[in-house]
């Protein structure tokens, strides 16, 4: 039975030290995964414009980011709420 397994970035696929990597141990874990059939899937508060361009290459089968302002699956985006400013601005504080 396959799964959609998701995952946050900071300190789940990036460690939290000042070198931000992406241990190769993750690497080899997702791609386990993927090999068994089941769908990798980042799930952040980041916008997509904020994520590492090494974790977008990496072959996700989808997005959630923006706290689920954005959801892409297979490279087509299948949600997107823009917030207006005013919405921006209220959230912030």
């Amino acid at each position: 039975m396959s799964a959609l397994l998701f995952f946050d970035i900071d300190g789940t696929l990036i460690t939290l030290d000042k070198r931000h990597t992406f241990p190769e141990s993750a690497k080899r874990a997702l791609l386990k995964a993927k090999e068994n059939g089941h769908k990798i899937i980042i799930n952040t508060g980041r916008v997509k414009t904020a994520i590492d361009k090494h974790l977008l290459e990496f072959g996700f089968d989808g997005l959630v980011c923006g706290c689920g302002t954005y959801i892409e699956y297979e490279g087509k985006e299948l949600f997107h709420n823009r917030l207006s400013r005013n919405e921006c601005i209220e959230y912030a504080h």
